[in-house]
């Protein structure tokens, strides 16, 4: 199992918290985040502090140039972040994948075949509707999940989950 995660744009720090509490994570799994934003830094900082959950790490940084060595990581790992990087998808998955040992997963709202109206939105809200044709067409992964939760919805748009695993 994965000994230590990294959470690419931690923002509030909520999801260390859920990886910690509710993902039956061992306690010797080491848990990191960044943010590109020091006030979401901060409010991580203090989310972890508040509920007392163990962090190794929360640093300041920007996901297309991630400030750690190659294979820091067993597991890298965002929610609702690339989607709001339209055009440098394939950038920041290119760093998310070198500072993985084994892979990466992404919970987005970046769309697997939209209606009409989806990508409507996605396109007036600047968010990326290419991530998973970009991690479909990768060849140093294996693609384990491309899931498009068309029930689970994030203002209006289905949630896509993805998890890639890197090729030895």
């Amino acid at each position: 199992g994965a000994t230590t995660v990294l959470e690419v744009g931690c923002g509030s720090g909520i999801n260390l918290l859920l990886l910690r509490r509710l993902c039956s994570l061992s306690e010797q799994t080491r848990l990191s985040g960044f943010d590109y934003a020091i006030n979401r830094v901060l409010t991580a900082e203090a989310t972890v502090e508040h509920f007392d959950i163990d962090v190794e790490n929360l640093f300041l940084a920007d996901a297309r140039n991630i400030p750690v060595a190659d294979g820091s990581f067993d597991i890298v790992f965002s929610q609702y972040v690339i989607e709001q990087m339209a055009g440098t998808e394939e950038q920041v998955l290119d760093e998310m994948l070198r500072v993985s040992r084994i892979g990466v997963v992404m919970f987005e709202s970046g769309l697997y075949g939209p209606t009409f109206n989806q990508r409507l939105f996605m396109r007036h809200s600047g968010y990326s509707t290419a991530l998973p044709e970009i991690a479909r067409h990768r060849s140093d992964v294996t693609v384990e999940r491309l899931e498009n939760r068309r029930g689970d919805r994030f203002f209006g748009c289905p949630n896509i989950y993805i998890v890639l695993r890197k090729k030895p």
